[in-house]
């Protein structure tokens, strides 16, 4: 059974380069010196949006720890997190609003590092918040002892101690940057774009399919070098140690920045929503008009979100690991070409939007948690099998109660993205108008602000109820199968 569900998520993740290599009859480097501005505009937004989320991540891991009440943490971890929560066009929606109160622009390479730093400095912070409550404790206990002063164990105890991890997360943000899809194609402008924007402009403006596949090629390449690295630096990454709060590492101060962000998000949304309230007419046509899209985009965003958890427990099926090393090395070919890949093949666009969607959420949660989480059962496992398990026992009784709740919280949160995605979808759309995110980013785009401050509000309530259901259902089965 185990091989069978192997076999069928290696067609899932394998058949889009079938597809691709099969459609091309040439490769075409012959523009390679046209490609160095993009590729030098990627660069530059990728490594100064890796520098700020670092920085700034740094930022909410010392506000983190210097709150002492679980559910503080708790709440705080939240807030510092929320906009990686959030669907990504309420995002750029509520930021949009916020830099015409500012009178500041939001386009162009300032923009996009901008929005890509506010999006990823709280998945730092958490992150080194966890790895300091674990490795630091003891030693800020000594230092204290010994009358070191706070900013001096920041420098000796933090910086330097965390340096390692200080480089992991640079690439890692780096690589979810150079990537990026979404954010570039809205706020960059003509004379500077992504490599990703560039595969689809070749795609959707200029039919060049040789193009965007030999460009393609070029990002898969630099992308799993990085990701070569990655893996290397993770190995050195494991920590051992209580869980608890190193005294010598302040301040609260540090939690305004990020407060501040929640608090300018919630502005921006309660002024859209007022503004929209008193725009618009509803009227029964209003309420027919907006069904469809709303019935289409939950379908996408259940479909998506169930997807990624039966892609997520059936690499918990195998105990050989083959699976797991699959997910962290596949690099996909490109959003864009994905779309084409889907269009080659089948003429069904909610399906399309479910599986690209699904797809891309899917490989980053897998490396944001889900593989960390399978790391950790390895004892378990190994205790288990000398006891004489069978593998099914193993996964049955062992592995499935333990990761069902954090898998059912990652398709949740992969659900919520897929109900906000317009980049892939607009790709394998008929319309342009089969979901709300959809006709959000058609709105926007014409400056249409009346129709998208009221779907802003409907998004974010339909994300809010599609992550609750999914976080609920692990739960509740994790609950049922410890019976």
């Amino acid at each position: 059974m185990v091989q069978g569900f192997g076999i069928f998520l290696v067609i899932v993740l394998l058949w889009p380069y079938f597809v691709l290599f099969s459609a091309v009859k040439h490769w075409d480097f012959s523009f390679f010196v046209q490609w160095a501005p993009y590729l030098l505009f990627t660069f530059k937004q990728a490594f100064w949006s890796s520098v700020i989320s670092l920085v700034g991540g740094i930022f909410c891991a010392l506000g983190l720890l210097s709150l002492k009440e679980q559910k503080k943490i708790s709440f705080f971890e939240v807030v510092v997190f929320l906009p990686n929560f959030l669907p990504i066009l309420f995002v750029i929606f509520a930021f949009l609003k916020i830099s015409h109160w500012f009178h500041f622009s939001l386009y162009g390479i300032q923009g996009i590092v901008f929005m890509h730093s506010i999006l990823n400095m709280g998945l730092v912070g958490v992150f080194l918040f966890h790895r300091a409550r674990v490795d630091l404790t003891l030693l800020s206990y000594q230092a204290a002892l010994d009358g070191m002063p706070w900013i001096r164990f920041f420098y000796h105890g933090f910086l330097r101690f965390f340096l390692k991890d200080f480089l992991y997360l640079f690439l890692f943000v780096f690589t979810i940057c150079w990537a990026s899809f979404s954010v570039p194609l809205i706020l960059g402008e003509i004379h500077g774009s992504t490599m990703e924007v560039l595969i689809y402009q070749k795609i959707k403006q200029e039919g060049d399919l040789a193009q965007a596949l030999s460009l393609s090629l070029l990002q898969m390449m630099i992308l799993w070098s990085l990701y070569i690295a990655l893996s290397f630096l993770k190995k050195n990454l494991k920590s051992e140690g209580a869980f608890l709060t190193p005294i010598l590492l302040p301040k609260r101060l540090f939690l305004i920045f990020p407060l501040g962000i929640v608090v300018l998000l919630g502005a921006a949304f309660i002024e859209a929503l007022w503004s929209g309230l008193n725009a618009t007419s509803f009227s029964k046509e209003f309420f027919l008009y907006l069904l469809p899209p709303l019935s289409r985009s939950l379908v996408v965003s259940y479909g998506a979100g169930f997807f990624i958890l039966c892609c997520l427990l059936i690499a918990s099926m195998d105990l050989k690991g083959f699976l797991r090393k699959l997910l962290l090395a596949y690099i996909l070919p490109s959003g864009a070409l994905l779309g084409v890949a889907w269009i080659f093949v089948f003429d069904s666009p909610l399906l399309g939007m479910i599986w690209g969607t699904g797809v891309t959420g899917l490989l980053f949660l897998f490396r944001l948690g889900g593989e960390g989480l399978l790391e950790k059962l390895k004892d378990q496992v190994r205790r288990a099998q000398i006891l004489g398990a069978t593998s099914y026992q193993i996964w049955r009784f062992i592995i499935l109660p333990q990761v069902l709740p954090f898998y059912g919280l990652l398709s949740g949160l992969g659900a919520v993205w897929a109900l906000g995605d317009f980049a892939y979808s607009g790709l394998v759309s008929h319309t342009g108008q089969e979901t709300v995110a959809l006709i959000m980013e058609s709105l926007l785009l014409t400056y249409k602000w009346d129709l998208a401050n009221v779907l802003i509000a409907v998004l974010l309530f339909l994300s809010v109820m599609v992550f609750l259901t999914f976080r609920g259902l692990g739960y509740v089965v994790a609950r049922k199968l410890e019976y």
